[in-house]
């Protein structure tokens, strides 16, 4: 074999492992086999033809590189598993729901027409011109409820819900409900609190009470907190508003639901993939999680 039959054979070597390299950087880490051996036989053969070449026809310094390279990275994109895999999703779904492994701003301050809470263990409205400052606990563990809304009066009402900071470990749900523009997000964890400020004239509606209209003169906090009951928000969202959540979070055990069926009233689900406990980070999973279905 010619010095350049072999030039070509190592030039061909060098361009298959660049493409084994590429796919296994678009396959999360591993290359079929048969691409596998292909490199190895071929690697092989340029071995061989240097042996058995004349002693004045030793391969070139730059065969030599191109070859130990070839096989270190063959041999570590095959053997190797990476930690984690990059992926996007784009999915309808009825439900989304995960955990969250450490302490998170979920949702940014966000204006609402109204807002709805259940599932309260203590709620405190604030004072309203002649109306003293109240604080509203349930008798027993079942928990209170109450409507804020925005009203027409002297100040037409602003309803905002602050920044919503949670603690670790709390279970997330969020979904869309049969309102059109409504939201409810509902959270299970230790010491959650939530405030939302109030300003002008706001509608309140406490539960087994009929609506009363406050008017506040200045913004003022409404504090809620939670019990051992999950905490529901009923987030009734403008037409055309953006969602409020947090650009990225770090979640565990993330899981999607989707109803695309109804049966005599009753949602059916088609599409609910297994839970992973894998950590998910801006559409990143474990490499052990790629299987979801």
């Amino acid at each position: 074999m010619s010095s350049e039959s072999k030039d070509q054979l190592a030039e061909l070597l060098k361009q298959r492992a660049k493409n084994a390299e590429a796919q296994a950087i678009e396959s999360g880490g591993t290359i079929p086999r048969e691409e596998y051996e292909a490199l190895r036989r071929l690697a092989r053969l340029v071995e061989i033809r240097s042996h058995s070449a004349p002693a004045a026809k030793k391969l070139s310094p730059f065969t030599i590189a191109v070859f130990g390279l070839t096989l270190t990275i063959v041999s570590i994109l095959f053997f190797a598993r990476v930690a984690q895999t990059e992926i996007e999703l784009d999915v309808a779904l009825s439900q989304l729901g995960f955990r969250l492994p450490q302490q998170q701003v979920l949702t940014e301050a966000t204006t609402l027409p109204s807002l709805g809470v259940s599932g309260l263990a203590e709620l405190r409205l604030p004072r309203a011109g002649s109306r003293a400052p109240q604080t509203v606990s349930p008798p027993d563990a079942s928990g209170t409820a109450v409507r804020l809304s925005s009203a027409d009066g002297r100040r037409k009402g602003e309803l905002t819900l602050d920044a919503l900071t949670v603690p670790a470990t709390t279970q997330v749900w969020l979904r869309r409900t049969e309102i059109p523009q409504q939201w409810r997000l509902s959270l299970h964890g230790p010491d959650l609190s939530l405030q939302a400020a109030v300003d002008g004239s706001i509608l309140v509606g406490l539960a087994g009470v009929p609506p009363e209209k406050f008017d506040f003169s200045s913004p003022q906090p409404v504090v809620m907190r939670s019990g051992q009951n999950d905490i529901d928000l009923d987030m009734d969202l403008p037409a055309g508003a953006k969602g409020s959540f947090s650009p990225q979070d770090v979640v565990e055990a993330l899981s999607f639901t989707r109803v695309d069926e109804h049966s005599e009233g009753e949602h059916i689900p088609r599409c609910s993939p297994r839970p992973d406990a894998a950590r998910a980070y801006q559409g990143q999973v474990p490499d052990n999680a790629r299987d979801s279905r």
